[in-house]
């Protein structure tokens, strides 16, 4: 039985039959002690019986009358043996006259007299034997009335709610684990799978699990062998360039000074550091060469941006920090400057000239914000999520005039992943791009 619905109604009608079945014995025990022929009903009269005694050899029968009458809605009589009345309350004839034996219970559909209970005992007492005659239009059970009215009703309840967690757990916890391992999956964990306790069931829990992992041995296999040709690809082509730069230096020093050797030697250093970038891409995704140490970001900060400025100084751009306050937290300093040199060099790079990007850095409970605000063209809203994608650029104000190959936003989003934050981009109001980092002090 594969089908989640037939499994969860079968479920379910199961349970409420288990219900089904114990309420019907508790009702039925219950009606059987409470009936006239009942032990519990037999029990109660023979022991109120043993109190009207008790309290009439000590003389205070006509007080235990009244808090019988109050307490139990009972009214009782005594005779001797010889049927002759010793109570001051006279006996109703229609009621001596149907008692014809001891004991007795006679209930209301049985009792010519009227719809009430007559009870009939013999008891023993401490001078002699007597008999005891008591009637009662609603017996009164006292506290042990919750065993057998209430005692039913709440194992009806309880079996219900005990009946909708089973379910509820029996669909939940497959649920909440391959949840668990799609949070993982998501947070670029590829190696994590749905266990074997979901595998190996064999409804459509299972199916999804199994199917899950299939899916998920293809990316893991697609996003290896990506990373893999990256760096043979790196690798491959450094040998070419190195070589390149070599024969350029040496038609350099046979030629002399040349533009179109200038150029070369360009190209090829901007195709270094393309190489280089997806080296630190692929190492960055593998998780490897991480030191988890105490860094100052606002100190790290500071010294990233003296270097830009000294970059960009003869284009009349700068990077101003508006707002700095001590905000250690724990991560890799060599990528953190990384990611801050990327994202500051992006910023200044689409900076008019004469104009300032503006940098802020605080602290927010346990997270640490670095705001970025240039005065550029800024993005157009649908594509403001794909500039953090590998070598996209936004068509009007992307280029690679300055070296520029599309992956620095890429390199500093993944730094900010992989210390548990997060990097996002938005238009200003006032015209520019604002690049928002958020690091957890602790991830």
């Amino acid at each position: 039985m594969k089908s989640l619905f037939a499994k969860v109604l079968s479920l379910l009608l199961a349970c409420f039959f288990a219900i089904a079945i114990v309420s019907f014995l508790l009702f039925k025990w219950v009606s059987q002690e409470l009936g006239h022929h009942g032990k519990h009903f037999q029990e109660w009269s023979q022991r109120m019986a043993g109190e009207v005694i008790e309290k009439y050899e000590t003389g205070n029968l006509p007080a235990s009358g009244r808090e019988l009458e109050a307490r139990f809605n009972v009214k009782a009589w005594v005779l001797d043996q010889d049927g002759n009345l010793l109570s001051p309350r006279n006996l109703p004839e229609g009621v001596r006259s149907q008692v014809t034996e001891y004991p007795a219970v006679i209930s209301p559909p049985d009792n010519e007299a009227g719809r009430f209970f007559i009870f009939a005992h013999q008891v023993m007492g401490d001078r002699a034997r007597y008999k005891v005659i008591m009637t009662s239009h609603r017996p009164s059970f006292g506290k042990s009335r919750f065993r057998f009215v209430w005692l039913p009703t709440v194992v009806v309840v309880l079996g219900m709610i005990s009946a909708s967690v089973l379910l509820s757990y029996w669909v939940l916890r497959p649920m909440r684990v391959m949840r668990s391992t799609f949070r993982e999956i998501s947070v670029d964990n590829l190696a994590s799978r749905v266990p074997d306790v979901i595998t190996r069931r064999n409804d459509v829990f299972g199916d999804l699990g199994r199917e899950f992992n299939q899916m998920t041995n293809r990316v893991q296999c697609t996003v290896e062998n990506q990373n893999q040709l990256l760096r043979d690809i790196s690798h491959e082509l450094r040998s070419p360039l190195a070589r390149i730069q070599v024969a350029a230096s040496l038609m350099e020093q046979k030629l002399g000074s040349n533009p179109d050797i200038d150029r070369m030697e360009t190209e090829v250093g901007k195709l270094n550091n393309l190489i280089e970038d997806l080296v630190s891409l692929t190492r960055l995704k593998n998780r490897t060469h991480l030191v988890q140490e105490e860094v100052d970001l606002a100190r790290l900060l500071e010294s990233v941006v003296e270097d830009a400025n000294f970059e960009f100084q003869q284009m009349g751009k700068a990077a101003v920090l508006t707002a700095v306050s001590p905000t250690f937290l724990c991560g890799d300093s060599e990528w953190l400057s990384r990611m801050l040199e990327n994202t500051i060099r992006n910023g200044l790079r689409y900076t008019p000239e004469n104009e300032t990007l503006e940098i802020a850095v605080a602290r927010h409970e346990k997270m640490i914000t670095v705001t970025l605000l240039d005065k550029g063209p800024g993005v157009p809203p649908e594509l403001l999520e794909r500039i953090f994608d590998p070598f996209y650029r936004v068509d009007h104000s992307r280029d690679t005039s300055e070296g520029h190959h599309g992956i620095g936003l890429t390199l500093a989003k993944t730094i900010a992943e992989i210390h548990g934050g997060q990097i996002t981009a938005a238009n200003h109001d006032g015209g520019g791009l604002q690049v928002r980092i958020d690091l957890p002090v602790h991830p």
